[in-house]
């Protein structure tokens, strides 16, 4: 009777300490694929009713109420701008953490939480893959293109015929290169501002699908002179060689502005994949995409700087055209097999692949 009654005031003890209940505040958005996995975690605690938990969820992209709240915890917590993240989880307004975690370490932030000791903060490895840094070589792997060379080279070869002065030379391809930037530039801020009103991350699958496709299709196509990826029409080739006889800096420009639409499929599939990234995997505001479209379209154009500054120290464009026909093809094969290590990584974070 004794050990009965020790052995039901512990079972009673046992269920007080479980039943200790943690406010548990989840900030995220739409197409995380980091949110995702938290939530399968959250749903697995709950179920095994270890912890008693309070959950309040936030979606800070779509939802105004949910994104003043988050921007108020931010402040409150000291997080800078450039920190900001989903998922974001804060426990009992005293602690939190910022991107993937394991359920192992959740569960470790839940212990100290329901033991009184919730201090402190923690990021975690999903919070962004994709860094300044990171979009620059993306921009880098897309600027080492054919189709930009040929268009460079054919405006340089034009110049130096109509003048000897390379100054000019450098100015016409610096104004180029500001052409494709600027096109670049403009419609990632455009599709990104369409992901702030439309989800963009529910058709991430659909992106990511058809970046691989554009891959297979590169490297299909490396050697056809007629493929979409690598052909361009009859009336732009027009349009391009009466823009560069003008030999103006603005003609220059346009040019490039002209050349960025017309040859989105043989440039724009990384971006494409990099735009998908920054409308998911991070809280959509400027301070944090505009860094990343000006990195990726700086790494875009620097090919294209590298050769007129080249051409400025006396390389002939003889050669360089000489450079770009014997590697051309190699330069497709590996834009098409980068296209379809980005796709498949897209899949990955999304949790389609795993491995």
């Amino acid at each position: 009777m004794k050990n009965t009654i020790i052995f039901g005031i512990l079972f009673i003890l046992c269920t007080v300490v479980q039943a200790e209940s943690v406010k548990v505040d989840y900030y995220n958005q739409a197409g995380c694929s980091h949110c995702e996995t938290f939530e399968k975690i959250l749903e697995q605690v709950k179920t095994e009713g270890k912890y008693q938990l309070v959950v309040n969820s936030y979606e800070i992209r779509l939802d105004p109420a949910g994104r003043s709240k988050f921007i108020e915890m931010a402040k409150k917590f000291g997080i800078p701008e450039e920190e900001w993240g989903t998922p974001t989880v804060v426990l009992n307004d005293q602690s939190y953490f910022i991107g993937e975690i394991s359920k192992e370490e959740f569960e470790g932030w839940l212990f100290n939480c329901s033991t009184g000791n919730c201090k402190g903060s923690g990021g975690g490895s999903g919070q962004s893959v994709l860094s300044p840094p990171t979009a620059f070589i993306a921009g880098l792997v897309s600027g080492f293109n054919p189709c930009l060379f040929a268009v460079l080279l054919f405006l340089i070869t034009y110049s130096l015929g109509m003048s000897e002065n390379k100054m000019r030379l450098v100015k016409l391809t610096i104004s180029f290169s500001l052409g494709i930037f600027a096109a670049y530039f403009i419609i990632g801020l455009g599709l990104l501002s369409f992901a702030s009103v439309i989800d963009l991350g529910a058709i991430s699958m659909f992106i990511a699908a058809l970046v691989i496709v554009l891959g297979l299709w590169t490297i299909k196509d490396y050697r056809n002179p007629k493929s979409l990826l690598v052909e361009t029409p009859d009336s732009v080739k027009g349009m391009s060689e009466s823009l560069t006889r003008k030999n103006s800096v603005f003609a220059a420009f346009a040019l490039g502005g002209i050349f960025s639409l017309v040859k989105a499929p043989c440039v724009g599939g990384l971006y494409l994949s990099i735009l998908d990234m920054v409308s998911s995997s991070d809280v959509a505001t400027k301070a944090n995409s505009i860094p990343l479209l000006i990195a990726y379209n700086l790494g875009l154009v620097f090919p294209l700087l590298l050769i007129s500054g080249a051409v400025l120290f006396g390389v002939p464009p003889k050669k360089i055209e000489e450079w770009r026909e014997k590697n051309k093809y190699a330069m497709r094969i590996f834009l098409g097999l980068a296209l379809i290590a980005v796709g498949l990584i897209m899949l990955w974070q999304a949790g389609i692949i795993r491995l």
